[in-house]
């Protein structure tokens, strides 16, 4: 952690056929946890719409100068364990 900032590095292989666009299957990418998820995804092209992987979290990927970002919403009263 720096301050109150928490940095997550994890290299997730995506094998065989995903639904996921080209470039995020191709490009590694960086997550933030953002507060409010449709307003961090005003003004950016959303390559991957927000949707909710595992209860309590909301996610969706931005392209940012041609590379993938994805950006998380996450209760933290629902899932304090993240």
């Amino acid at each position: 952690a720096i301050g109150d900032a928490k940095i997550q590095a994890r290299l997730v292989p995506h094998p065989g056929p995903t639904p996921y666009p080209e470039l995020v299957k191709t490009v590694p990418h960086v997550a933030f946890e953002v507060d409010d998820l449709d307003e961090a995804l005003r003004g950016h092209r959303v390559i991957i719409e927000p949707n909710s992987p595992s209860p309590g979290v909301m996610v969706a990927f931005i392209e940012v100068r041609g590379a993938p970002v994805e950006l998380l919403e996450i209760d933290h009263e629902r899932r304090p364990d993240l």
